[in-house]
């Protein structure tokens, strides 16, 4: 019974009547197909194809190569530990015996430490300037994930370097110009105005001899604007060249600025001294008093503040001046990049530059302002 119906079911099954056996023969004709296509087609296809790719991709990194070589700027690739796996020719000459392949990178440029691990599992680039041989150099490590190294890009910025300083030298050329003209002004506005004030006030005494009540009285007046008109120009002339920061250092030549402005505008203004005795060179104590006059006149023009605090801090190795006050306060940015308005914060910085401190300034809309000032007494 079972050989019956096994036999019966192949018949039927192989039957050319049977709608299965072709549906069957279709599919194992088709996968034939696909399998002779894929042999015969697309793997050779796939192999020319990546045959290809591998010649563009050597083609690429030999011009990339001869680009590198014909770069007058030294260029480096460096693995996760620093070690360069590639260098141009220009690299060659930042080392001593020209062998840079296969040293670690901070054995041949003075970089410092650097985590190089992080710049390139994050893609990342960090710019840093030194000075290599005589050289100034703008050095970029960029990290480079899909290669698993960085490359390091190193650009001769000398030229510019150069230029900076010789544009900074002018600028103190300019200051101390400026200084003695302003020192030369006050001279001659107190050897002659000043002088002829003192005798225009002896002459009229002469005339008024004392005697005459009516005529003492009617010189009264004339006395006075003469006496206000000299004190105008005392203060004047202090302006131009503080003869208290000449004779007595900055501490005092900065008090002597706040009580005159506190007498003479409607703020309350302060100084504090922190630390020890200040001893600096003119130069240098000129620059900041004129840094805190420039702020001190900002404020009185523009912060509507009523009150304001000066406080110089000396902690032996760094100077610290810090003029705040409780005014309007402003966008710091837009300050600065406004060509009128940020004249005044412009020159302060440069006078900082000029004995390499440096300047910062803190303030927020309706928050009032700090300036800070920050000087090294003992650079090495």
């Amino acid at each position: 019974m079972n050989e019956y119906t096994v036999d019966k079911f192949f018949d039927q099954f192989f039957s050319l009547d049977n709608p299965i056996l072709y549906a069957v023969l279709f599919v194992f004709i088709f996968l034939l197909i696909l399998y002779l296509i894929r042999i015969d087609v697309i793997q050779p296809m796939k192999k020319r194809h990546l045959e290809k790719t591998k010649k563009l991709q050597h083609d690429y990194n030999a011009r990339m190569a001869l680009f590198a070589d014909l770069d007058s700027d030294p260029l480096f690739r460096i693995d996760l530990s620093g070690k360069i796996l590639m260098a141009n020719q220009a690299s060659l000459n930042l080392s001593e015996n020209g062998e840079v392949v296969d040293k670690n990178i901070f054995d041949i440029l003075p970089v410092g430490k650097m985590d190089i691990n992080e710049l390139i599992n994050s893609n990342r680039s960090e710019m840093i300037t030194r000075e290599i041989s005589g050289r100034y150099y703008s050095i970029e490590f960029k990290g480079i994930e899909k290669l698993n190294a960085a490359h390091v890009y190193l650009h001769d910025i000398t030229t510019r370097v150069e230029a900076e300083k010789k544009l900074n030298e002018y600028q103190k050329y300019l200051s101390r110009k400026e200084e003695d003209s302003k020192k030369q002004i006050a001279k001659e506005l107190h050897d002659s105005i000043g002088q002829s004030l003192l005798f225009m006030k002896l002459d009229i005494q002469k005339l008024d001899g004392g005697n005459d009540y009516k005529l003492t009285e009617m010189f009264e007046p004339i006395y006075s604007n003469l006496d206000s008109v000299n004190k105008e120009l005392r203060e004047i002339c202090n302006s131009l060249s503080p003869r208290v920061l000449e004779h007595q250092g900055l501490a005092a030549a900065l008090d002597a600025l706040i009580s005159q402005v506190n007498k003479r505008q409607n703020i309350n203004g302060s100084l504090k001294l922190h630390g020890e005795d200040l001893d600096l060179d003119y130069d240098k104590e000129l620059e900041i008093f004129r840094i805190v006059q420039e702020a001190i006149s900002n404020i009185v023009k523009h912060s509507n503040a009523d009150q304001f605090e000066v406080s110089l801090i000396n902690s032996g190795t760094a100077l610290m001046a810090v003029i705040s006050d409780n005014g309007n306060g402003f966008v710091v940015e837009d300050r600065l990049n406004d060509k009128k308005g940020g004249f005044g914060l412009m020159n302060m910085i440069e006078r900082a530059e000029n004995i390499n401190g440096n300047l910062n300034f803190e303030s927020e809309p309706g928050r009032g302002t700090s300036i800070i000032f920050n000087l090294e007494l003992n650079p090495k």
